[in-house]
């Protein structure tokens, strides 16, 4: 577990913050799971730099709802403004 804060820490130290590849959100549109997630978004968006930092810590136990890949993408983007706008429009557009 510690490999991985150390790894998230180190990434941050190097400004690799960008969001990277999110389209796997889009099968999610029309989705109960994806209405969820769009309606979260809305109401915590606030909180979404603090909800990014913990999604780091807790990926390693949470590994099996989501591929690695997909958590530090969505972390990643719940760090910036542009971020956040791009899930929820990859969330609320058709596909």
């Amino acid at each position: 577990m510690w490999h991985y804060v150390t790894n998230v820490i180190l990434k941050l130290m190097m400004g690799e913050t960008q969001p990277t590849d999110l389209d796997w959100l889009r099968a999610w549109q029309g989705k109960a799971s994806g209405d969820w997630l769009a309606l979260a978004l809305d109401t915590l968006e606030p909180l979404a730099p603090l909800s990014a930092q913990l999604m780091w810590v807790a990926q390693p136990a949470l590994g099996w709802a989501l591929e690695p890949q997909q958590w530090q993408s969505l972390a990643r983007a719940l760090e910036t403004p542009e971020g956040i706008e791009t899930i929820r429009r990859l969330l609320r557009e058709d596909a």
